[in-house]
C-alpha cells in the first residue's frame, strides 16, 4: 500500500471521527434539553456542528474519490465490492441531508424557541433529519472498519441493515420525543397554574 493511499485513508478516518463526534455531541445535548427552550449555546453548538460536518463531508468526498481511484488502479475488481457502493449511496444521502439541515433546521433553531412549539409535522421532519444524520454517520463508520464485509456481504443485505437501523433509530427518537413531551406538558401546566 502506497504512502499516499495511507494518507488518504487516514484523512478519511479523521474526517469521519470529527463528524461523528460533532453529531453525537449535538444529539446528546438536544436529547438532554428537548423539553427546554433553545439557548445561545445550543445555537452556537449547532452552527459549529454544521460547519464541522460540512467540512468533514468535503474531506470525505475528496479523500474517498482519491482512495477510490487509487484502489481502482491497483485492483480493478475493487469496483465489484458492494460495500463501497453502499458507502457512496449513504454519503450522498448524508450530503443531501446536511443541505436540508442547513436550509430547514438552522432557520427553525432560534434562541428562546422550544421544540414542541413547532407543528407535529415539523417535529417529525426534524426527528427524521436527525435520525438520518446520526444513523448514517454511525453506519458509515462501521462499514469503514468492517473489512470482513468487503466482497462477502450482498448489497441488498448491507442496505437492509441500514434501513432497519434507520427505523430502529426513528422509533427510539419517537420514544425520546414522547418522554420529553410529557415533561414539557407537566412543566407547562405547572407554569399556567
Amino acid at each position: 500500500m502506497s504512502l499516499l493511499k495511507i494518507l488518504f485513508i487516514y484523512a478519511h478516518l479523521i474526517a469521519t471521527c470529527f463528524a461523528l463526534a460533532s453529531v453525537l455531541t449535538f444529539d446528546f445535548k438536544v436529547v438532554k434539553n428537548l423539553s427546554k427552550t433553545v439557548s445561545n449555546s445550543d445555537v452556537t453548538l449547532l452552527h459549529i456542528t454544521t460547519k464541522t460536518v460540512g467540512l468533514a463531508l468535503v474531506v470525505l468526498w475528496l479523500t474517498g474519490i482519491a482512495s477510490f481511484y487509487i484502489n481502482y488502479l491497483e485492483t480493478p475488481a475493487f469496483l465489484y465490492n458492494p460495500k463501497i457502493w453502499i458507502k457512496i449511496i449513504i454519503v450522498t444521502l448524508l450530503t443531501l441531508n446536511g443541505m436540508v439541515i442547513h436550509f430547514v433546521v438552522l432557520p427553525k433553531f432560534v434562541v428562546g424557541k422550544q421544540f414542541f412549539t413547532n407543528t407535529i409535522l415539523t417535529q417529525f421532519k426534524l426527528l427524521i433529519l436527525g435520525v438520518i444524520s446520526t444513523t448514517s454517520w454511525l453506519y458509515i463508520a462501521f462499514l469503514g472498519i468492517a473489512r470482513s464485509w468487503s466482497y462477502t456481504v450482498a448489497p441488498d443485505l448491507l442496505f437492509a441493515v441500514y434501513i432497519k437501523l434507520l427505523l430502529l433509530a426513528y422509533l427510539v427518537a419517537l420514544l425520546v420525543r414522547n418522554r420529553a413531551l410529557r415533561s414539557y406538558e407537566i412543566h407547562h401546566r405547572l407554569h399556567l397554574s
